[in-house]
């Protein structure tokens, strides 16, 4: 047991929303790190997610979070695509030619494209992420090995040098 002598009328807290905001951040592009990455079993139960992490590092937002969801073995195969796609855009943003460990994609800074979801299903708004590019002003390194098919389609589709890949 710990003795604590807390009292939460002790602790400042914001007026306009009773403590933090879940509201969804307006749309924009927003400078991001991956904190945090886990693999999940999807909600049926038959397949798993790479859930990942991110905070808003710069701005208005900063601190903010906002959780990726990649699926990466689903019985979808449209689902495991994109989320194999998704997952070379980051790697690529981050100048990666692939990942082992989940925890080489942390602490790298990437500009995330962020939307907002509207509210369906009982579900409230929240935030989805639909592009990820190298921050502007930051060189991205070649692969130093031949990259993985997925990964060599995406380059393949890649944005010009100097524009982010989502327009």
């Amino acid at each position: 047991m710990a003795q604590l002598n807390f009292a939460v009328a002790d602790v400042p807290v914001n007026e306009t929303s009773g403590g933090k905001d879940f509201s969804p951040i307006p749309e924009g592009t927003y400078k991001a790190v991956i904190f945090e990455s886990e693999i999940r079993p999807t909600k049926a139960g038959d397949g798993q997610m790479l859930v990942l992490t991110w905070e808003i590092k710069e701005g208005e937002h900063t601190g903010r979070r906002i959780w990726d969801r990649l699926n990466m073995v689903n019985k979808n195969p449209k689902a495991e695509s994109i989320a194999k796609q998704d997952l070379a855009s980051i790697c690529m943003a981050m100048g990666l030619p692939g990942c082992a460990d989940s925890e080489e994609l942390h602490w790298k800074d990437v500009d995330i494209k962020v939307v907002v979801r509207p509210p369906e299903n009982g579900y409230d708004a929240s935030n989805e992420i639909r592009g990820y590019a190298a921050p502007a002003g930051a060189a991205t390194p070649p692969p130093s090995a031949p990259p993985p098919q997925s990964v060599a389609e995406a380059v393949a589709t890649a944005a010009p040098a100097g524009q982010r890949p989502w327009g």
